[in-house]
């Protein structure tokens, strides 16, 4: 495990290529926070793609931080919301430490969206609001506090479905 984290630490998307926990081959490389990197991946047997977030190494080897990492991973597991990502599985990997899967919400981080504009309409605007209030509301009724929320971790999802609204918001 100490070379592969000393090797992500130096080099995030070293790991392309690369296959997890038997199950998921890792795509490419999506964001990068604080907390580690998303990859785009794709199950090994079911041919779908999803999201895959590893904790930074530096934090990957801090078992408090392990332990809360996993214990955002069961409690997001258990929601079930159309504006929340979902997660559908965590684990361990003995070469890449801990890991979530996610739902790939394929779309626009709400920070680009914005940059690309001088202002919004009040009714596009009330509408992210809304959505996003709306999945709040949600975790508060089942006693979880999201302590991230920002543009950069905000998606925009085109939505066919969504009539006037044209985005459903994650």
């Amino acid at each position: 495990l100490q070379g592969v984290l000393a090797e992500r630490k130096n080099a995030p998307d070293a790991l392309i290529g690369a296959d997890l926990d038997g199950r998921y081959r890792i795509e490419k490389l999506i964001g990068e926070g604080g907390m580690g990197q998303v990859y785009e991946v794709s199950h090994i047997r079911l041919s779908k793609s999803f999201a895959l977030k590893l904790l930074h190494p530096s934090l990957a080897e801090d078992k408090n931080m392990c332990r809360s990492f996993f214990r955002e991973a069961r409690y997001a597991s258990s929601l079930e919301h159309p504006n929340l990502v979902s997660v559908l599985d965590f684990g361990e990997d003995p070469g890449f430490g801990g890991y979530m899967v996610m739902e790939l919400a394929d779309g626009q981080l709400l920070k680009a969206f914005l940059s690309k504009r001088s202002k919004l309409s009040i009714r596009k605007a009330c509408d992210i609001v809304a959505q996003l209030a709306e999945a709040l509301t949600y975790m508060h009724q089942n006693e979880l506090v999201h302590c991230d929320l920002k543009p950069e971790n905000i998606v925009l999802i085109p939505n066919e479905t969504a009539g006037r609204r044209g985005h459903l918001v994650k």
